[in-house]
Parts: structure tokens; C-alpha cells; sequence
């Protein structure tokens, strides 16, 4: 489960501990918070042709 800080690390890291983005996520959890955001936007377009077919 994502925490509801991970918009702010994703692009300010941080900023408590001086860490970097980069510092906290590594190649597999980017491609993971990846793979969800598709599915998000994958989902966003479906409901929008749902609602202009009304």
C-alpha cells in the first residue's frame, strides 16, 4: 500500500532525513508506482468514454 506522502517523495525526496528521490525509490518500486499510474489513467479514459457515450 502506497502512503499518502509518496507524490511528495517521488519529487522532493526526503526532506527530514536529506534524501533524494532517488535515494528512496529504487527500480522496482518506480516501476510499480509506474505500472499503477497507467492503470489510473488507463481507467480516467474509460470512464470519460462511459460518460460522453451517454
Amino acid at each position: 500500500m502506497l502512503g499518502p506522502d509518496v507524490h511528495f517523495e517521488s519529487d522532493y525526496g526526503d526532506e527530514a532525513r536529506w534524501r533524494t528521490p532517488w535515494e528512496l525509490f529504487d527500480q522496482a518500486k518506480a516501476s510499480a508506482l509506474f505500472e499503477l499510474a497507467e492503470k489510473a489513467v488507463n481507467l480516467t479514459q474509460e470512464i470519460i468514454a462511459r460518460e460522453g457515450k451517454q
